[in-house]
């Protein structure tokens, strides 16, 4: 074959840049590959978003920890928390097989009762320890209190009521009564005598205030309203409110009510507004003894004491004496 030199120069050429090629295709193809790897990850992850980073220090650390947690431990029987997992299936469970086919109790029905005799004697044993507590600690003894006894509450009562009257006599030395009628109030007629009486009685002066400027059957002294009812946005007759000087007004009442209702009334605005003496109050308040109050039970101090029962049952001890001082 012949061949001419620049034809033969030319497929040199031409042979040389075919290799080149080659070479250049196959040092391409890994960089292509590990391309698409990273295009694949990025879309099969897409959710993360353009600004994610994993610290694989971290990814090991939460799979430390993984391996390290406790599996739960079973509750064991017969414990509150046991009842409480195995109670309702156990009743279930009776409840749709309650017999056998030849019509003798089930094994489900056989196993619910013998819980359930197991919750009652486990609620009586509580109830033991409970009264045994109580029994042996003054603290917890409300008998210490309030008196159950008929003889001893008798006469827990009459001091009590020996010391309203007390409390009443002395309100009446700092307060009067305005009695609001009207008179064509059915009621009203029936509500002076109640306010007559217990004004005798305790020595509250009144004074009495016609809203349509008529007076009572029978009524001796009144004056016409003018202007009170409004000020205290008076809507019913008869109206009792106890008046403090020089410009403290208590609405007591509104409608029919009894001595006992006002003299209740009246010692619960004494109190709350402090128109008693702190003894007074005290006295009129048994019922208030051996309470803990609003700031013993937000006290700031036990913060330090809620894991420690013992601690925390010292401060209650300390804060009931207290209460009964």
């Amino acid at each position: 074959m012949t061949v001419v030199i620049g034809d033969l120069s030319i497929f040199i050429m031409c042979l040389a840049m075919r290799n080149h090629c080659l070479i250049s295709l196959c040092l391409l193809v890994p960089l292509w590959a590990s391309a698409a790897d990273d295009s694949n990850n990025y879309y099969g992850q897409r959710e993360e978003g353009w600004f994610w980073y994993k610290d694989p220090k971290a990814n090991k650390l939460v799979q430390a920890k993984s391996a390290q947690l406790p599996e739960a431990e079973e509750p064991k029987p017969f414990t509150v928390k046991w009842l409480k997992d195995n109670m309702d299936k156990t009743r279930e469970a009776a409840i749709d097989n309650p017999t056998n086919a030849d019509g003798s109790p089930s094994r489900e029905m056989v196993a619910y009762m013998y819980l359930q005799r197991v919750v009652l004697d486990k609620s009586q044993n509580f109830a033991n320890a409970a009264e045994q507590v109580v029994q042996t600690d003054p603290l917890l003894d409300e008998n210490n209190r309030i008196p159950f006894g008929s003889a001893a509450r008798a006469a827990f009562m009459r001091d009590l009521d020996n010391g309203k009257d007390q409390a009443l006599a002395a309100v009446a030395q700092k307060a009067g009564l305005w009695f609001f009628f009207d008179s064509k109030c059915k009621f009203c007629v029936a509500q002076q005598n109640v306010v007559a009486r217990f004004a005798k009685e305790y020595g509250f002066a009144v004074r009495n205030i016609s809203l349509d400027q008529k007076p009572l059957s029978g009524m001796a002294a009144w004056l016409p309203d003018r202007g009170q009812s409004q000020l205290l946005k008076l809507r019913l007759t008869p109206t009792i409110v106890l008046v403090q000087p020089p410009n403290n007004f208590y609405v007591i009442s509104q409608g029919l009510s009894s001595e006992e209702t006002i003299g209740r009334k009246i010692m619960l605005v004494a109190s709350t507004q402090k128109i008693l003496p702190d003894n007074f109050i005290k006295d009129n308040h048994p019922f208030d003894k051996g309470i803990l109050a609003n700031k013993d039970l937000q006290s700031e101090k036990l913060n330090a004491l809620k894991k420690d029962p013992n601690a925390w049952v010292k401060y209650l001890q300390e804060s009931l004496g207290q209460s009964y001082q």
